[in-house]
């Protein structure tokens, strides 16, 4: 089956675990698509801003400098090119950035819950519809604050919409 989605991330993680996200809220966030865990796994590919883990800085992962950002785009804008998927999601503030070119410090509240067309980290060959997704770890407070919980279920809707595109 083809690969419908393409998740990117901020890095690998410290600890692989048995699936992609597999200690997170993203596969409860999709099955009210009507998607299962399953199904996702099946139609998705899975990958990272950095191929590596990056370290912990104090009780959090390191985030990535905008060098290490740089140097994987390339690698990543082939993997979309490979892939040719009907959507890439972007998951948290590194993955947005990477995904659409940019250095500057973003709010998620900006991005989650609208579809942007774009050329990913511009350098693919073609325009591409991106979906941002807020990071799905349990740690993350991000939904819980101000409005965000519905530019969460806008931003799942696109997801779904962009699915159902032929």
């Amino acid at each position: 089956m083809p690969k419908e989605i393409l998740f990117i991330g901020q890095a690998l993680p410290e600890k692989p675990a048995e699936y992609p996200f597999a200690r997170s809220r993203l596969y409860k966030w999709l099955e009210s698509l009507d998607v299962s865990k399953e199904q996702v796994l099946e139609i998705s590919e899975f990958n990272a801003v950095l191929n590596f883990y990056p370290g912990k800085k104090g009780k959090a992962d390191r985030v990535p400098s905008w060098q290490e950002i740089q140097g994987n785009q390339e690698r990543l804008a082939s993997l979309v090119e490979k892939i040719k998927p009907k959507v890439i999601v972007a998951i948290g503030k590194v993955a947005t950035q990477a995904i659409l070119n940019t250095n500057k410090k973003i709010k998620l509240a900006e991005f989650v819950g609208k579809k942007f067309e774009v050329i990913p980290f511009d350098i693919a060959k073609k325009v591409y519809p991106v979906i941002i997704l807020p990071h799905p770890s349990g740690l993350s407070t991000w939904i819980y604050q101000g409005n965000n919980q519905k530019l969460l279920h806008q931003a799942l809707e696109e997801i779904r919409i962009s699915l159902q595109v032929e």
